[in-house]
């Protein structure tokens, strides 16, 4: 008896899911790897579209902030393989926009995901920045292993991906993190941006 009954809540859970809106049981979260090019910035020294028409004024050294839109695009693969684009926004600071030699940094405002899964049918998931206050991106290097000499195959490929300098003897790249409710996770990529990858761990809506 005890079976049977068991057997009959465990049915009416399943039947009120699938008739009510909203009250589908919890999907898993999924994790994925995200490799992209940028879309933006197409024949320039920098992967972004600046906007002159939203500016702002930064408080602390007056500033003057142009806004960026970075975009990209390419494939995650992992648990929820699939195409997906991102779009992050935020400020370019000058002390005079007219100058860019008077460069004084940047701010992320903004930045998102959308996922479009291969066989998902519930069609685009949105992967958000919960906290752009704690991102951080720069460049860094590392030594080339010691068993590649600059001047071999092995470097000369890596100086074509964009991760070598010229006649250099350490390995470029660029980082950056991205926050949700999973943590902030650390993405790397070319030096200049144009080419990146991270892996993320998102809920599924």
């Amino acid at each position: 008896m005890r079976l049977t009954k068991l057997i009959s809540i465990l049915f009416g859970i399943l039947l009120l899911g699938a008739i009510l809106p909203g009250t589908t049981l919890a999907r898993e979260p999924e994790t994925d790897v995200f490799v992209g090019t940028a879309s933006s910035g197409v024949g320039q020294l920098s992967p972004v579209d600046v906007d002159p028409k939203n500016m702002t004024v930064r408080q602390s050294d007056g500033a003057v902030g142009v806004g960026y839109v970075y975009r990209a695009d390419g494939n995650a693969f992992g648990e929820l393989p699939g195409f997906f684009e991102y779009v992050e926004r935020g400020y370019l600071f000058f002390k005079n926009p007219a100058d860019p030699t008077t460069y004084l940094g940047g701010q992320y405002a903004s930045g998102v995901f959308k996922l479009t899964p291969r066989e998902e049918r519930n069609g685009p998931i949105s992967i958000v920045d919960t906290d752009p206050s704690a991102y951080r991106s720069g460049t860094s290097s590392l030594p080339l292993p010691g068993d590649h000499g600059s001047s071999n195959a092995y470097a000369a490929g890596l100086n074509k991906l964009g991760l070598l300098p010229h006649g250099g003897s350490q390995i470029s790249y660029g980082y950056f993190t991205f926050t949700n409710n999973y943590g902030t996770q650390t993405g790397y990529a070319t030096p200049d941006f144009r080419n990146f990858s991270i892996r993320l761990k998102f809920d599924v809506n």
